[in-house]
C-alpha cells in the first residue's frame, strides 16, 4: 500500500524526491499493506455490525467511569467530537479518550473518532496503540489524506522513519492540498541531513498554502544551517506578516540575526518573542548573549538569571545549574 512500488506512481515532483525503494524495503511494503488494506476508492467500510475498535487500553466500563454521562443517541457523533474536543482542550486527555471510544461504539465507521483518538493516544505517549486507531482510520477511509498524515507522524515517533516518509508521501498523493504532509516530511528530511529536499518540500508547502507560518520558520531554519542569513531573515519577516503572534518565528529572526551579527536586530526579536512568550527559558538564554555581544553586561546577567529560574522552575535542574555556574564565573 504505502510502499509497494510496483502500484505507487509518483508524481514528477515526488519522484524526484525521493527514490521509493532506497526507503524500505519490499518486507516492510508487505507489512505496511497487509495492516492497512486496499488503497482502492471502492474498499468495502467496516460493517457498522462488528465489534467497535477500541484503541484505549482501559475496558468499556473504565471508559464509562471517566467519560461525562451522554446519551447514545445514534448518529450524533458530532456531539461526541465537540465534547472530546472541549475535553482535549481542558486538558482532561482520559476523559476524552473514552468519549471517542463512546462514538466509535455508537459509529463503528466514524473515521474523525479514530482520528481524535489516535491524537488523543499520541498525547498520553501510547503512540503503539494510537497507530492501531490511525490504520483502521485508513481501513475504513483507504483515500483519507489527514489519516496518512497523523499515521506518518506517529510512526516517526517511534523511529519507522522509512514508513513514516512513506507514510507523508501517500498523503500528498492523495490530496495535494495536505499542508501538513509537506511540513511533517520536510522536517524529517531536515534531521536526516537531506537539506535540498527538505527546503523543496517546504517550498512546496509555501505554494500549497502561502500562509502556513510552520513551513516559513522550517525553511528559514534550513538555511540558516546552510548559512544563507539573509534569505532566511527574509523568510520569517513573510511568516511574521502572517502571523505576527509566533513567539518561534521571533525566536528564530534572532537566531538569524545574531549569527549574522546584528545584534541589535537580535535582542529586538529576543525581545519580542519573550514578549508573546515569557515562560521560554531559551529565549532569555540567546537574549542573554545577544545583550552581552551589544557590550550591555547588566541586561545580560538580568536575563541570564531569569533564564535560570526559568530553567529551574520546569524542572530543568541541569541547565538552570550550568547557568547558575556561568553566573558565578563572571562574578555575579
Amino acid at each position: 500500500m504505502l510502499l509497494n512500488s510496483s502500484r505507487f506512481k509518483p508524481t514528477d515532483f515526488l519522484a524526484k524526491l525521493i527514490n521509493i525503494t532506497a526507503l524500505a524495503n519490499t518486507e516492510t511494503a508487505a507489512k505496511i499493506s497487509q495492516t492497512t488494506g486496499s488503497n482502492r476508492a471502492d474498499a468495502q467500510p467496516t460493517s457498522q455490525n462488528q465489534t467497535p475498535f477500541t484503541a484505549t487500553a482501559p475496558p468499556p466500563s473504565t471508559a464509562r467511569a471517566v467519560a461525562p454521562k451522554i446519551p447514545l443517541v445514534a448518529h450524533h457523533t458530532a456531539f461526541y467530537l465537540e465534547q472530546g474536543a472541549l475535553l482535549q482542550k481542558q486538558g482532561n486527555l482520559d476523559a476524552a479518550a473514552a468519549i471517542y471510544n463512546q462514538a466509535i461504539a455508537l459509529v463503528p465507521t466514524c473515521v474523525p473518532a479514530y482520528l481524535e483518538l489516535g491524537n488523543v493516544l499520541c498525547k498520553q505517549g501510547k503512540v503503539a496503540v494510537a497507530i492501531t486507531s490511525y490504520e483502521q482510520a485508513i481501513r475504513i477511509d483507504p483515500n483519507n489524506a489527514v489519516a496518512y498524515s497523523s499515521l506518518g507522524s506517529a510512526l516517526e515517533q517511534t523511529h519507522k522513519l522509512a514508513e513514516a516518509i512513506a507514510a507523508y508521501i501517500k498523503a500528498i498523493r492523495l490530496n495535494s492540498q495536505e499542508t501538513r504532509a509537506y511540513t511533517l516530511l520536510g522536517k524529517l528530511l531536515y534531521r536526516r541531513g537531506r537539506f535540498t529536499e527538505a527546503i523543496e518540500v517546504y517550498n512546496r508547502a509555501i505554494q500549497t498554502n502561502p500562509n502556513n507560518t510552520e513551513a516559513y520558520t522550517e525553511l528559514g531554519m534550513t538555511l540558516v544551517r546552510q548559512g544563507k542569513l539573509a534569505e532566511a531573515i527574509a523568510l520569517f519577516k513573510k511568516a511574521n506578516r502572517v502571523n505576527p503572534n509566533d513567539a518561534r518565528v521571533y525566536f528564530n529572526l534572532g537566531v538569524a540575526f545574531y549569527k549574522q551579527e546584528s545584534y541589535s536586530e537580535a535582542i529586538s526579536a529576543y525581545n519580542r518573542a519573550i514578549q508573546i512568550n515569557p515562560e521560554d527559558p531559551e529565549a532569555y538564554l540567546n537574549l542573554a548573549m545577544a545583550l552581552e555581544k551589544h557590550n550591555q553586561r547588566a541586561n545580560a546577567v538580568i536575563a541570564l538569571r531569569q533564564s535560570r529560574n526559568l530553567f529551574r522552575n520546569q524542572g530543568n535542574t541541569r541547565r538552570a545549574e550550568r547557568i547558575a555556574k556561568d553566573l558565578a564565573r563572571i562574578g555575579v
